[in-house]
């Protein structure tokens, strides 16, 4: 049962992880734990559905270099099927209880579901151990953090408000659709290549 189990792992679950140096690298099958296997459990029909359109094959998926670090995954660039994307990586996937499985549930659901020029654009999930994790959209220029502390030499004023503007439309819209963001600071604002300011990481969200 367990080569079985490796073998379904390395059919749905395999990946091309690219290090600095370029080499490859594919992460090990591992069978399945209770908490990893909950990741789709306890859903509904329609539930299901839902995310089978929203499966990533993590084989398709390449990661390129380690961007950043929370305090619930470790977010890749990479690529998928051509397009640069983010990966987040969770963490401890194989302690993951029933409030954190929650979560991850449904800040995909939501990602899923907004449609908004300065909110982060959600590509897929990943459900299949050890590599559950959520795609969004690259953002080269990082986060606003990175563009306010780290870069040379000071914003331009007019650049900045503009910045401020596509904050406050992100979380608007987040309002239309009730939805708290809770965790909201410089460095979960995205900055795209022409300075777009994009609202994400909806790990603490909640309905208002």
């Amino acid at each position: 049962r367990a080569q079985v189990i490796a073998e379904e792992h390395r059919a749905h679950a395999g990946c091309e992880w690219r290090e600095a140096n370029g080499a490859a690298w594919r992460p090990r099958a591992v069978s399945r734990s209770n908490s990893a296997r909950a990741a789709l459990t306890g859903l509904s029909e329609s539930q299901r559905r839902l995310w089978a359109g929203l499966e990533v094959n993590f084989s398709e998926v390449k990661l390129e270099k380690r961007v950043g670090s929370g305090a619930a995954g470790i977010v890749h660039r990479g690529s998928h099927l051509g397009q640069d994307v983010a990966v987040k990586i969770l963490k401890a996937q194989e302690e993951m209880d029933e409030d954190e499985l929650k979560d991850f549930h449904q800040e995909c659901k939501w990602l899923s579901e907004l449609r908004c020029p300065y909110i982060v654009q959600f590509m897929g999930v990943c459900t299949v151990p050890p590599n559950i994790s959520i795609i969004t959209e690259y953002l080269p220029r990082g986060s606003l953090y990175d563009i306010l502390h780290k870069q040379k030499g000071p914003v331009d004023f007019r650049r900045r408000m503009r910045m401020l503007l596509d904050v406050i439309k992100g979380m608007q819209y987040l309002g239309f659709k009730k939805i708290v963001h809770r965790d909201l600071k410089s460095q979960n604002l995205l900055v795209d290549r022409s300075f777009k300011v994009k609202v994400a990481d909806f790990g603490l969200a909640r309905f208002s």
